[in-house]
């Protein structure tokens, strides 16, 4: 790792003409990239499509105008050496990920340590034959890794930001939106987390927290995406619906379309989770819901400053406290839109990439 050096000029380089490589990774390409790059100034090529290069006229064109060439995470060996053919060099490698010491992290699956050690272990070197500049996504990942504090946080789409400040406004202006009190909230809301396979430990987290919650608030909904495996952590009680992955857009589209209220985003100490971006808190934007964050979260402090959110420290019993503290609020649906609203609000000030 101690043959990249850092961007200089981040700023310069997202708003000029970009060419971002990846194989799949289309969240992370959404997040990162197509949420703040014009659609005129980005090229994307997919390459886990099966016509990816049909998009290299359109790469040479992007590069006589002068682009700059951006890997995101881990490619096949045959594609990096594609690229290396092409002629193409002094490109950027995006990590947001610490894939480098993924293997010593004993708290993610086994599989997938080994699938990304080995890949870094086995093309490293082709890597830095085309790469010379390393970007990453949070502020511990470049302290750890470059010497300064450069970094590309994740970014909420701008016509996404439009469409959530829009439907806030009466909240804001003080109106009474709820409807409902407290009690029958309480016993329509909707708890969900939606963490992936390889969060295993906060998965395991959670499955300590709901029997809590679920003893003094037996008629709340509790919503986990899970595979067959991760389902096993949990405990069989009839209010947990447990919800089969699914792809980056039409995850998308379930978060906007369903009614839920109240995201959780537990994350244990462990160095996977300590490189990990403020993903989570975006996502609540979108589904229009209070987040409920671990102190280890990224920029917890200000999600707690900014009252977009609520912090609570990871012990099972404090987190069924937060969740049913917020259940039980008078006003709880004006209570999540001004979360909501500052939640956009404070998502938009994070998106800035740091000096």
């Amino acid at each position: 790792m101690q043959k990249f050096s850092e961007v200089d000029h981040l700023e310069q380089v997202i708003s000029s003409k970009v060419i971002v490589i990846s194989h799949g990774c289309q969240a992370t390409v959404d997040r990162y990239f197509t949420s703040r790059i014009a659609t005129e100034n980005l090229l994307w090529i997919d390459t886990s499509t099966v016509n990816w290069q049909s998009s290299l006229n359109r790469l040479k064109e992007f590069q006589l105008q002068g682009a700059c060439c951006l890997f995101v995470r881990k490619l096949p060996r045959a594609v990096l050496q594609y690229f290396l053919k092409l002629g193409i060099r002094k490109a950027i490698w995006f990590l947001d990920d610490d894939i480098p010491t993924m293997m010593q992290d004993i708290s993610l699956p086994l599989p997938y340590r080994l699938k990304h050690t080995i890949w870094l272990y086995s093309n490293q070197r082709l890597l830095e034959k085309i790469c010379n500049r390393l970007l990453v996504s949070t502020s511990h990942l470049a302290n750890k890794y470059l010497t300064g504090n450069i970094f590309l946080p994740p970014a909420l789409a701008e016509k996404n930001e439009l469409a959530l400040v829009r439907s806030v406004p009466d909240s804001v202006a003080g109106y009474d939106i709820s409807g409902t009190s407290a009690l029958q909230h309480s016993q329509e809301a909707c708890i969900f987390y939606h963490g992936s396979a390889s969060h295993k430990i906060d998965h395991q987290f959670m499955a300590k927290v709901f029997p809590i919650l679920l003893d003094k608030q037996p008629t709340v909904k509790i919503q986990v995406i899970a595979d067959k495996r991760i389902r096993k952590l949990y405990p069989l009680l009839p209010q947990i619906d447990f919800v089969q992955p699914m792809v980056w857009h039409a995850y998308l589209d379930f978060i906007k379309s369903e009614s839920l209220d109240i995201g959780l985003a537990p994350q244990m100490d462990s160095l996977f989770n300590r490189s990990r971006s403020h993903n989570k808190l975006i996502d609540f934007c979108l589904s229009q819901a209070i987040g409920v964050f671990s102190p280890g979260f990224s920029f917890a402090d200000d999600i707690k400053r900014a009252e977009a959110g609520v912090v609570c420290e990871n012990q099972p019993l404090l987190w069924a406290k937060a969740i049913e503290e917020i259940l039980q609020s008078e006003d709880f649906e004006n209570r999540k839109q001004q979360t909501v609203f500052n939640a956009i609000h404070l998502c938009k000030e994070l998106q800035q990439c740091p000096k």
